[in-house]
């Protein structure tokens, strides 16, 4: 099998251009459950990896709220809090376990973050996203360097362990802040044994 770097390049581009539900996306108005899974489903759809994946859903969210992950609902409306909290759980969840997805939106809570609080998290993070996709293509194009124009199997699956490999670094740094920053109790937080 021969790859070209070129269909690669555009597979790369693809993935790292893809939408965002934004804050300013998300209506004033208090919404259904019926309508966060419209809002989530046509701005993050592109996302799924295959077409029968679900981005969100009702189980999702009923979790989310049993676990109190997100605050309290009144009635039978999400507040625009509650849907930036869950878009937060849904970015948080391609990465992180659910667990230390629950320590953090805690945390969050503890503090008194509200809806306005949230969205400057979200401020930050895209001028964050800007940079880390800079990042990225400066990245993965030295990589990219390594190879012939034409990239046989095993010239693909070393590209592949490299761009694992990133993936693995950021993961181990946010658990690791997440230990550090956000597991209150002790009794709670892994050893340095565990740790991975």
């Amino acid at each position: 099998m021969e790859v070209n770097k070129g269909s690669l390049g555009k597979i790369i581009s693809s993935t790292v251009n893809q939408n965002r539900l934004e804050p300013d996306q998300i209506p004033e108005l208090d919404l259904y459950i019926d309508q966060i899974l419209m809002l989530f489903e046509d701005k993050l759809g592109e996302t799924r990896r295959r077409e029968k994946d679900k981005i969100l859903t009702k189980s999702m969210v009923n979790n989310y709220s049993k676990e109190k992950m997100i605050r309290p609902m009144r009635g039978k409306k999400y507040s625009r809090e509650q849907i930036l909290q869950i878009l937060i759980i849904c970015n948080l969840k391609n990465v992180l376990s659910i667990g230390d997805i629950k320590q953090v939106m805690t945390r969050l809570m503890e503090e008194g973050v509200r809806s306005d609080g949230l969205e400057e998290i979200f401020e930050k993070d895209t001028v964050n996203q800007l940079k880390l996709k800079e990042g990225i293509s400066t990245i993965v194009n030295g990589l990219r360097e390594n190879y012939a124009e034409e990239m046989d199997i095993k010239a693909l699956v070393s590209l592949l362990l490299s761009l694992a490999s990133i993936s693995s670094y950021c993961k181990r740094v946010s658990e690791a802040m997440i230990d550090s920053f956000f597991v209150q109790d002790e009794k709670t937080k892994p050893s340095s044994k565990s740790a991975r």
